[in-house]
């Protein structure tokens, strides 16, 4: 679905860019006298054109970039679940029939000694499945993969499972992954990396609590971390996250606050609930 998006967005951007680079060589060519147009409305209705490809390429490239390739991470990540989930459902039924085996030979320990890696794989799963949104648990067991390729310990504490946010699924993985990410490349930078994630609620609002131990941020940045194209890091693409993930919750209503110390840096989403 998301590819059939792409497509229909693709023919209404390379058409506008198209539009627009020929209303500039218009321009030009009646700047350097090659043309010789003395009419205004034409003028004004080249202006036009120009002004209205224009607002059509730029949005239509904005929704790509952020929208269309935020929901189709989502979907590959829903998809990385559900395969997974497939796939220990079907080692499952065979590593009992080992257990099985074992323990009918009476090799307790050796039962024992089998199931313990299956329990921890088992067991890191099911901390992810315990929102109320298939693709937020689909996010938050990739984040939890890559924490362990990067070898960051990824803590959670989840007592809320967010059905009563204000935010739809798609809103809460943005501003999670956002979140996460920015976390796991702060913690990266200390030999004991840590992230810790904490989702819990009370009577009138969901709260997303996000902590690392990596550099602290100054007091001169705080605010400045959410304006869009300030970053830290040297790598293309960084700076917009956190802008985004304010603008998304206080669409929702809600409020971002953020408190860091040294080897102590804090994220707290307040998203009221629905009525």
């Amino acid at each position: 679905m998301s590819k059939r998006i792409q497509q229909l967005l693709l023919l209404a951007i390379v058409p506008g860019y198209i539009v627009m680079g020929v209303c500039l060589l218009y321009w030009f060519l009646l700047g350097t006298n090659v043309l010789q147009v003395h009419s205004v409305s034409i003028n004004i209705l080249v202006g036009l054109v120009f002004l209205l490809s224009a607002v059509s390429s730029l949005s239509g490239t904005f929704v790509k970039h952020y929208y269309i390739r935020s929901v189709q991470e989502n979907l590959d990540n829903l998809d990385a679940l559900n395969t997974k989930l497939r796939r220990q459902r079907h080692e499952y039924l065979n590593e009992m029939q080992v257990v099985y085996g074992l323990l009918e030979l009476g090799e307790g320990e050796e039962a024992l000694a089998f199931l313990r890696p299956i329990y921890e794989e088992t067991a890191k799963t099911s901390r992810a499945l315990k929102t109320a949104h298939p693709a937020v648990n689909a996010l938050l067991m990739n984040k939890m993969n890559k924490a362990e390729e990067k070898h960051i310990a990824f803590y959670t504490e989840i007592s809320s499972n967010l059905s009563t946010a204000s935010m739809d699924a798609w809103s809460l993985c943005k501003v999670l992954g956002n979140l996460i990410d920015n976390a796991l490349t702060a913690a990266a930078q200390d030999p004991k990396g840590e992230v810790h994630l904490e989702i819990r609620e009370d009577a009138r609002e969901c709260e997303i609590c996000i902590y690392n131990n990596g550099a602290f941020i100054a007091e001169k940045d705080k605010e400045k971390v959410f304006e869009d194209g300030f970053t830290g890091k040297t790598s293309e693409g960084h700076g917009f996250g956190l802008g985004i993930v304010r603008n998304l919750v206080r669409q929702a209503g809600g409020e971002i606050e953020m408190d860091s110390l040294q080897g102590k840096t804090t994220f707290t989403v307040h998203i009221p609930k629905t009525a």
